[in-house]
């Protein structure tokens, strides 16, 4: 059985995430990462389990799969950020998958603030990365929601300021 996981990180520590069931996630830190900016990135990460039946994640995947495929896996990114990689963004999705985005949306973005429209898809060949980077806010918005599909993750996280402060989250 494959894991599907919905991540919600939010791009500044908000106190509004919601409160969930974070028992499941893991999350590995260096000993450079004190009490308080633990429970910071703690408040600020929510990892859902299954946020998406195996059926979903297959109809996802049958309706941006094909046009994916025809694409080839390019090297590396405008900004460094990917390599192993492509992608594309959607506007337009079946009613089904709409209703599994709008399910991201509704826990993701905080109330009062407009989702970005397009939908970014990212497919990463086997010994693809995303390396640590900031997300613009021009291109992601404040909110960085995403759907693990097809495989686990690991989500490595580096401090924007200072680079030595890292932390692990398995997903």
């Amino acid at each position: 059985m494959k894991i599907r996981h919905f991540l919600l990180l939010r791009r500044e520590f908000f106190s509004s995430v919601p409160k969930l069931d974070n028992s499941k996630k893991t999350l590995i830190y260096g000993t450079w990462f004190n009490t308080e900016m633990k429970r910071k990135l703690e408040d600020s990460l929510v990892v859902v389990n299954d946020f998406i039946t195996e059926e979903e994640e297959t109809s996802l995947m049958k309706e941006v799969g094909p046009y994916l495929e025809k694409l080839i896996y390019e090297k590396d990114h405008w900004d460094d950020a990917i390599h192993g990689f492509r992608e594309t963004e959607r506007l337009h999705w079946s009613k089904a998958n709409t209703s599994i985005l709008d399910r991201v949306k509704e826990l993701a973005i905080p109330p009062g603030t407009t989702p970005i429209k397009f939908i970014h898809v990212l497919d990463l060949e086997a010994n693809g990365v995303i390396k640590p980077h900031v997300d613009s806010v021009r291109f992601c918005g404040n909110t960085i929601a995403g759907l693990s599909l097809l495989s686990d993750s690991v989500m490595r996280l580096i401090h924007e300021q200072n680079k030595e402060i890292k932390g692990l989250c398995a997903l």
